[in-house]
């Protein structure tokens, strides 16, 4: 039996999957409305702003720590493809 713990600096593989899907699921809502009402639009920046607190709060409540949200935002893009 191990007895080695893991690394409470590490987020686990599956907080960091919830992550990139919630991550998948703002940039899907933001690409929506950007291509509804337009980057410069007053819903964009309003949806931008609550959806980036929502983000925040929950990374709080996961406990995910910022390097491990550093490397899922790096590549985040409302240009690439959604899967």
């Amino acid at each position: 039996m191990s007895t080695t713990k893991a690394d409470p600096s590490e987020s686990s593989p599956e907080t960091l999957k919830l992550v990139e899907q919630v991550l998948d699921y703002i940039r899907a809502n933001l690409v929506n409305i950007r291509n509804i009402w337009g980057a410069e639009s007053v819903q964009y920046k309003s949806a931008a702003e609550i959806m980036d607190h929502y983000l925040e709060e929950n990374m709080k409540r996961l406990k995910v720590k910022k390097p491990d949200l550093e490397e899922l935002m790096k590549n985040l893009s409302l240009d690439s493809k959604l899967i």
